[in-house]
């Protein structure tokens, strides 16, 4: 039984040494990326999903990335999604706020004293209350996108998306 070559684009399918499959696939951005799983259909559907996303226009998650490049790619993914006015309070939250105080921190890494302290702040600056609830929210929102994305390092840790 012969097996049909896969089309240009959907990426190729391997077995492993050590009896895992690996699939890799070359995004429209030119970056390939690599998945794994415990059978061929896994690794297949895995492929699906990120070409899937690909062409939906959401952004591709790295394995771990920093807070500063996941929302960078969130405020891309729902620019046309909200008001313009809403987009720019969105911009303006996470350029002023969220990035200074955690754009280093690792999807990964986050967690609730990361939030407290980054309220502590907000709160210390003689900002009205009104901005650190709209920094609170506009965080809150762009982790649920993590989450509903699958972000692997955002689904590992969910009680990263709560408050303490």
């Amino acid at each position: 039984m012969t097996t049909a070559r896969r089309a240009r684009g959907e990426g190729s399918i391997s077995k492993r040494n050590d009896g895992r499959f690996m699939g890799r696939v070359t995004l429209p951005s030119g970056r390939v990326k690599t998945v794994y799983g415990r059978s061929r259909s896994d690794v297949a559907k895995k492929l699906r999903e990120l070409l899937s996303h690909a062409d939906q226009g959401i952004p591709i998650p790295e394995e771990d990335p920093q807070l500063r490049t996941f929302l960078a790619g969130w405020l891309t993914s729902i620019e046309h999604t909200v008001r313009p006015t809403t987009y720019r309070r969105y911009e303006q939250v996470v350029r002023h706020d969220l990035i200074p105080e955690l754009g280093a921190t690792r999807l990964s890494k986050l967690n609730p004293g990361h939030v407290q302290r980054l309220q502590a702040h907000c709160s210390s600056a003689d900002s009205p209350r009104r901005r650190c609830t709209n920094v609170h929210a506009v965080l809150h929102r762009a982790l649920n996108h993590a989450v509903r994305w699958g972000t692997s390092s955002v689904t590992s840790r969910p009680s990263s998306t709560r408050r303490g």
